[in-house]
């Protein structure tokens, strides 16, 4: 459902910018003109806008002035390059916000928002950057106490008070908190091994002090290997072990 809703929102986010272009003030001319960098110009022309600074509209110029600088901004913070995925101006209700991932990674499972506040930007990219390494150091330590059992574990982080990506796997503990999805081999584990390991996973988790809920879905030994993180869902069966960690 989340990756739905973040398809939705970029799809609203593309057309943001060229939104009221009919009815809108065209910009006055500038004293002294714009330059605007090659990828300001690559976002204009996939939105069939003007490469000209100063045939926008004021709110064009707005938001184009905007989605540089919260690049920017995300770049030099984390020193990664991040592509622009989406734009959402600041309104009654929504804050200004931008949708980016990384440049070496994929819109359909990196994206993650740059949010415009009172003292300067928040971005929940350590969500996203964190999240590979966060399922592998679970499914490790699901490893050690269920030694036969083969799992892969595929996270969605919500919460990490962490300010960088950890060296050591183990900063996790205490520090984040989010939803696991585990599948299961069931040439591994068979259907009276399954409330042993939802009570072991509940005890890992509160013994590493992360706040996760989740569920278990036993696979099929001919399905298991065809997992990944971008198809992973299409797996998610009907019959599943949910578990949460007790530490709330």
């Amino acid at each position: 459902m989340k990756k739905l809703i973040c398809i939705l929102l970029t799809l609203l986010a593309l057309t943001s910018i060229s939104a009221c272009s009919r009815g809108s003030t065209p910009a006055t001319e500038q004293t002294s003109p714009v330059v605007l960098t090659e990828r300001q110009k690559q976002i204009l022309r996939d939105n069939d806008l003007p490469e000209d600074f100063s045939r926008l509209t004021i709110s064009q110029q707005a938001s184009i002035t905007a989605i540089e600088q919260m690049l920017s901004y995300a770049e030099e913070k984390y020193g990664t390059e991040f592509t622009y995925a989406g734009y959402i101006p600041a309104g009654p209700i929504e804050k200004q916000q931008l949708l980016a991932y990384p440049a070496s990674g994929f819109m359909s499972t990196d994206t993650f928002t740059i949010t415009k506040t009172a003292d300067g930007y928040e971005d929940d990219y350590l969500n996203v950057a964190c999240r590979d390494m966060f399922g592998k150091y679970i499914a490790d330590k699901i490893s050690e106490l269920f030694p036969d059992i083969e799992c892969r574990v595929y996270p969605e982080i919500t919460v990490i008070s962490l300010s960088e990506i950890p060296e050591d796997p183990s900063s996790f503990d205490g520090h984040t908190g989010g939803r696991l999805t585990i599948f299961v081999n069931e040439e591994t584990c068979s259907g009276d091994q399954i409330p042993a390991l939802q009570s072991g996973i509940q005890t890992l988790l509160k013994g590493l002090s992360l706040d996760c809920s989740g569920r278990i879905d036993p696979l099929s030994p001919d399905k298991f290997p065809d997992l990944d993180k971008f198809n992973y869902t299409d797996y998610l069966s009907e019959t599943f072990y949910p578990f949460q960690s007790p530490i709330r």
